[in-house]
């Protein structure tokens, strides 16, 4: 069934490949191999962690191996680069719908307390740019590399730390 949970779920996994430059959760073969790659990082679900989990029709959690959760860290570096980066993306990234961080939530988190007061006044088609200190610059260091290739998307960042 759809909710703006749903849609959370998504920020969360786009917000983590932004920052990584590399998918959140690569299934390669099937949903199968797909959920065990989430579950792997998460945690598999249990009847504590996603009250309900056990009745649902197309989710058999005795199918996958018993992971437990860890931080996200160390599934995914960078996220340590970034102020309050890894604590937005584990609010995102709940296993249990209800658990996620809500839009207007995640907006208050302190991953955005930084930015310039004139950017919460934008229209919705106004650009970031008309805010006279946001700027492009190069990316520093080796982010711009994935895995020893060049990324060939998003070679400049906005003038903050995120």
């Amino acid at each position: 069934e759809y909710s703006t949970c749903l849609d959370m779920w998504g920020v969360g996994c786009i917000f983590v490949e932004m920052i990584q430059g590399v998918a959140a959760f690569p299934g390669m073969k099937d949903v199968q191999d797909q959920l065990e790659r989430i579950f792997l990082v998460l945690g598999t679900p249990t009847e504590e962690t996603w009250p309900g989990v056990h009745s649902l029709p197309h989710l058999k959690t005795d199918r996958f191996p018993q992971y437990s959760s860890k931080n996200l860290r160390h599934a995914w570096n960078k996220l340590d680069y970034v102020a309050h980066a890894e604590d937005l993306a584990s609010k995102l990234l709940q296993c249990f719908p209800k658990n996620r961080l809500s839009a207007p939530a995640a907006l208050n988190h302190e991953y955005f307390s930084d930015l310039p007061p004139r950017l919460w006044e934008l229209s919705d088609m106004s650009s970031v740019f008309t805010v006279p200190t946001v700027k492009l610059q190069a990316e520093i260091g080796d982010s711009s590399k994935v895995y020893g290739r060049s990324n060939s998307h998003g070679k400049s960042f906005l003038n903050h730390r995120h």
